[in-house]
C-alpha cells in the first residue's frame, strides 16, 4: 500500500509512495519481470490426448490436476520473489517435484514438461488408474490442496511440534509435523485477527500428561525456515468451530 500525496505534490502520473520495504521491486525494469508458465489442468480425454511416460511406452490420460497445478504456481511464484528459497530449492536435487519447479521458472513448458509432471504425480499422489483401450491409462488425481501440499511436501512442514514429558513415569519425548495451518474467518472475510492466531499456534502449551501419569507435557513449536503454508477459509453462519466443519468444503478466501 502506498501513502497519498498532497496536490502539489502530484507532479507525475502516479502520486502514491511506494512502500518502503518494496524498493527493491522495480516493475519498470524490464529484466526484473519473469514470465511464468500456467499448466493445463489434466488431459483432453475426447481426444485421448495424452503423456508418456519414461519408458516411453506407456501412455497415461490425466484427470482433474487442478489442486496439483495451483500448489506449482505458487511454488513457482515464491520461488520468483525470493532468492533465499529459490537455492534452497535448487539444493534438493534428488527431489522430482521441486526440480519440476525450478525447471518450469527457467525454461517454461517444453516438450517434456507433462511427461515430468506425469512422474511427479504417479510417485507422490499415487493416483486411482483405469486401464482405457488403445493401451491408453486413466489416471484419476480427485485429490484435494490439503492431501496434495501433505504428500508432496511431506519433508518440509510448516511447523514441527515438540512434546516433553516432566514425569519420571513416563519420561518421554514426542515429535509431529503440521504441515499447514487452518484459519476461519466469517462473512466479512476480516484478517485482522491472523496475526495473533499464529502466535498462538506457536506459542508453548502446558498439558496434562494422560490418565496414568501425573506429570505435565510441554509442547513448544519449530516455525519452518523454509516456507509456512496458512489455509484461509471463509464459513457462512456464525458457529465458526463447529466440528461439523470440513475445512475441504468451505470457500478459500
Amino acid at each position: 500500500m502506498g501513502n497519498r500525496k498532497s496536490l502539489k505534490q502530484r507532479k507525475s502520473c502516479s502520486y502514491l509512495v511506494p512502500n518502503p520495504h518494496l524498493r527493491y521491486l522495480n516493475l519498470k525494469n524490464s529484466n526484473k519481470i519473469q514470465s511464468l508458465p500456467i499448466l493445463k489442468n489434466g488431459s483432453r480425454f475426447q481426444d485421448l490426448k495424452s503423456s508418456k511416460t519414461v519408458n516411453k511406452t506407456d501412455r497415461v490420460v490425466l484427470s482433474n490436476t487442478y489442486a496439483f497445478d495451483a500448489l506449482s504456481s505458487i511454488l513457482m511464484v515464491s520461488y520468483c520473489d525470493s532468492q533465499v528459497y529459490s537455492k534452497l530449492m535448487d539444493s534438493f536435487n534428488d527431489d522430482k517435484y521441486f526440480n519440476l519447479i525450478s525447471s518450469l521458472v527457467k525454461n517454461g513448458i517444453t516438450s517434456s514438461t507433462y511427461t515430468k509432471r506425469l512422474e511427479v504425480i504417479k510417485h507422490y499422489l499415487k493416483p486411482e488408474l483405469q486401464l482405457l483401450q488403445y493401451n491408453i491409462t486413466f489416471a484419476k488425481c480427485n485429490a484435494t490442496m490439503g492431501h496434495i501440499v501433505k504428500a508432496l511436501l511431506k519433508n518440509y512442514p510448516t511447523i514441527e511440534e515438540f512434546s516433553k514429558r516432566s514425569s519420571n513415569i513416563c519420561i518421554k519425548t514426542s515429535k509431529w509435523q503440521v504441515m499447514y495451518l487452518t484459519y476461519q474467518t466469517g462473512n466479512s472475510g476480516n484478517l485482522s485477527g491472523l496475526q495473533h492466531f499464529f502466535k498462538e499456534c506457536t506459542g508453548v502449551e502446558y498439558l496434562e500428561c494422560s490418565e496414568n501419569c501425573d506429570g505435565m507435557k510441554t509442547v513448544h513449536s519449530k516455525i519452518s525456515t523454509h516456507h509456512l503454508f496458512i489455509d484461509v477459509l471463509q464459513w457462512e453462519g456464525n458457529d465458526l468451530t463447529s466440528s461439523m466443519c470440513s475445512t475441504e468444503a468451505a470457500s478459500m478466501v
